[in-house]
């Protein structure tokens, strides 16, 4: 079989795609949302056997919205007015997230859902 460059550069491109994803994050209103497109940005808290610089790479996030919801619970979440319901798109991070429903991904886009306190309240 003869494959043309071209041809490689969609498969390439197909296998790429194929190991995109969606997550959900709340979002504090007070950072920034372009800091979700950097993978290496710190959490605002490390685990009592991390430091800044050995946490974990990428954005913590959920994989679906009802893994948020109980990561909320779980956590006792608190949300605040502003807060913003994020939809992510990118691949999962080969580092793992030690909370439990979360995971970390290197996002490559965002887009805000909504108030995320409207959200938790509405039950949707």
């Amino acid at each position: 079989m003869t494959f043309f460059v071209a041809d490689l550069a969609c498969i390439d491109r197909l296998y790429i795609l194929s190991l995109m994803g969606r997550y959900y994050r709340i979002h504090s209103a007070a950072e920034s949302l372009e800091t979700l497109l950097d993978a290496s940005r710190k959490d605002g808290w490390v685990a009592s056997d991390e430091t800044a610089e050995t946490q974990p790479h990428g954005i913590s996030c959920c994989g679906s919205l009802d893994d948020l919801r109980e990561y909320v619970r779980y956590y006792s979440m608190s949300v605040r007015p502003g807060d913003r319901l994020v939809e992510l798109t990118g691949r999962k991070s080969h580092d793992e997230d030690r909370d439990q429903y979360a995971m970390r991904a290197v996002v490559e886009s965002y887009e805000v859902l909504g108030d995320a306190r409207e959200w938790l309240d509405g039950g949707e």
